[in-house]
């Protein structure tokens, strides 16, 4: 196998050794963009294309990142309030009473 390409860079190994060393109590999750799979191999080698920490939530069928999630609240209702204060007051009571869970996030693709 001379010449091979492996997805993980050295670079990449160390990120994620460094994340999970300062943060040993949080959970690992792995994302796979639908690009990682060719649907003819039960696995397949995909490249990183992030590593970081972020607060998660699950909303419907599907996990969502703090921010993405405030985006798409004041995107949905942006319509049904008067002013940016008032539908900004919105999105802050649903986000506090939304639990949000930190981990270690890995994107592959």
């Amino acid at each position: 196998m001379n010449n091979t390409k492996i997805g993980m860079t050295l670079d990449d190994t160390n990120n994620l050794r460094k994340m999970v060393m300062e943060n040993p109590d949080l959970p690992l999750i792995i994302f796979v963009g639908e690009e990682g799979w060719s649907g003819e191999y039960s696995y397949n080698s995909v490249e990183v294309v992030s590593i970081r920490i972020e607060e998660l939530t699950y909303e419907g069928e599907y996990y969502i990142e703090k921010d993405e999630f405030k985006e798409k609240l004041l995107d949905k209702y942006s319509d049904k309030y008067d002013s940016d204060t008032e539908l900004e007051k919105f999105a802050t009571d649903i986000m506090d009473n939304k639990e949000f869970a930190k981990a270690i996030v890995i994107y592959v693709g």
